[in-house]
């Protein structure tokens, strides 16, 4: 009986661990009278990084990144982890999309394979509108 409880617990205690916070964490900021915002920056072995803006339903999100290492970006709603919006590693290297819930969104970018467990440093320059 205790073999069988016990995979079904720990795949329990999995489910139920709270998601991962970013490592670094920075606000999205626009120039008055824009609408958009390019960043650079850099992202080394399996960190990962949130960059922060407030954005409002029914508006307008672009984002793209160009990075030198298998490096990706992933979309997340308000809400967070639980609601992710769009995922690079899957869907490609540029989102647009209506948002549908105001609050804060991140965009979280993240290396995967090789790169993150070979502690490789991934150059980005970030692309993020909001309109």
């Amino acid at each position: 009986m205790i073999k069988i409880l016990l995979p079904a617990l720990m795949a329990g205690l999995l489910l139920a661990a709270p998601p991962a916070l970013a490592q670094q964490v920075h606000k999205v900021h626009f120039d008055a009278g824009t609408s958009g915002a390019t960043i650079e920056g850099s992202v080394t072995g399996d960190e990962f990084i949130d960059y922060r803006l407030a954005a409002k339903a029914g508006q307008t999100m672009a984002v793209s990144m160009d990075i030198d290492s298998n490096g990706y970006f992933s979309v997340l709603g308000p809400g967070g982890y639980e609601n992710f919006i769009f995922d690079g590693s899957m869907d490609g290297a540029a989102f647009s999309g209506k948002l549908k819930a105001s609050g804060v969104y991140a965009v979280r970018i993240y290396q995967m394979g090789a790169d993150a467990d070979e502690n490789v440093t991934g150059h980005f320059k970030l692309a993020v509108a909001v309109e």
